[in-house]
């Protein structure tokens, strides 16, 4: 309902992340990609938040492949990793066996 009630134009990171961990939540995955992709489209700067909702959804469906993209493209945009970060990584890399950013946690 939040989608409905609130414009685009008044969404920020916060706002964002929390739509995309709910929608993730409820198993609406593809509308929390979509989201995800909103926000790159509609925020100046994505911020952990936004992007550590987008690695929790894609956990979730065991796209381990895709949350090490979502990090690398976090470091090809300058945004700083927090402790959840670092746990999402860990989790996708140690469920593939890929160290491909050297990462030891």
């Amino acid at each position: 309902k939040i989608l409905d009630i609130m414009p685009t134009e008044q969404r920020d990171s916060y706002t964002y992340s929390c739509i995309i961990g709910l929608l993730g939540k409820t198993g609406e995955f593809e509308r929390a990609r979509g989201m995800f992709q909103e926000a790159q489209g509609a925020l100046p700067r994505l911020t952990s938040f936004v992007f550590n909702a987008a690695m929790s959804v894609e956990l979730q469906q065991g796209n381990y492949d895709h949350v090490l993209d979502l990090w690398e493209e976090m470091k090809t945009l300058h945004v700083a990793e927090d402790p959840v970060t670092l746990k999402h990584i860990q989790v996708a890399q140690e469920a593939i066996g890929d160290n491909r950013f050297g990462v030891s946690l």
